[in-house]
């Protein structure tokens, strides 16, 4: 798990980045993150740069016969309560369950401002393909972004919604420190599979798209995996890693020595 210290710092580098900015009135504080309505009853929240250490992380909102299914928790009580303030704005129904797509400081350190009745669902769960209600189903893949990912498929009369986790984030390098680089891959082609090609897809980070991105980052990670091998089997170092240059698009670079000394360890222990 990401240090709490060093998650502050991170997103400090990332507010200054690709993150949205929300509306500003100057009578009021700057919102903390947007909501939009994926299809109707499924929304995602995002972070803006004024909730970058509060909210931190994508999520969402999914309205069930029983109430609201959360998924995922944002950084700490105050990000949360800013996102169930825009939750409460489009549905009045109460939150009865949170899915927790994996055990990191941003996506999960909003749950005290939850109520003792709302039910925390996280890995590992009775299956590797759980219904939690008709049409919802909370999936674990395979191992990606941590050995505990879960994502969320909503089948829904207006479209299908994947809520993806960490599993895929939308235009950065993403964080890979803790990563199952040889399996990754692998797990986002099976996800894609199951979504479908017509689901729109909530990343961890980063905006709402198709589910073809969920491809172009799979095919990232294992180009990642393979290139930082050659370097190393040459005799390259940390240090001296570059990421290919068509990857010059992508942001949060300042994963980057993170991502390449997790490489190396597991290059030197066969699992690369």
């Amino acid at each position: 798990m990401i240090g709490s210290a060093r998650f502050g710092s991170l997103l400090v580098a990332l507010a200054a980045g690709l993150a949205p900015a929300g509306r500003e009135d100057p009578g009021r504080p700057p919102a903390l993150a947007t909501l939009r309505e994926v299809v109707p009853g499924a929304w995602a929240w995002r972070p803006t740069r004024a909730g970058m250490d509060a909210v931190a992380s994508c999520g969402g909102a999914l309205a069930t016969p029983e109430g609201l299914v959360l998924v995922d928790a944002c950084a700490n009580p105050k990000g949360l309560s800013a996102v169930l303030a825009l939750v409460a704005e489009v549905s009045p129904a109460p939150v009865r369950r949170v899915v927790i797509t994996h055990p990191h400081e941003d996506h999960e350190g909003g749950l005290p401002a939850l109520g003792a009745d709302v039910e925390v669902l996280r890995h590992p769960l009775p299956s590797a393909d759980h219904e939690l209600a008709p049409g919802l189903r909370v999936l674990h893949p395979g191992r990606g972004h941590t050995d505990s990912d879960l994502a969320v498929l909503a089948r829904t009369p207006g479209g299908d919604v994947l809520y993806a986790g960490d599993l895929f984030v939308n235009g950065y390098v993403g964080y890979l420190g803790e990563g199952h680089l040889a399996e990754w891959g692998t797990t986002l082609r099976a996800l894609a599979t199951l979504a479908g090609g017509d689901a729109r897809v909530v990343p961890g980070h980063g905006a709402v798209c198709g589910v073809d991105r969920l491809g172009f980052y799979a095919d990232y990670i294992d180009d990642f995996r393979a290139d930082v091998r050659r370097h190393f089997e040459a005799g390259g170092t940390v240090e001296t890693y570059l990421l290919p240059a068509r990857y010059d698009h992508l942001g949060a670079r300042y994963f980057l020595p993170e991502n390449v000394r997790r490489a190396r360890a597991l290059w030197e222990a066969g699992e690369l």
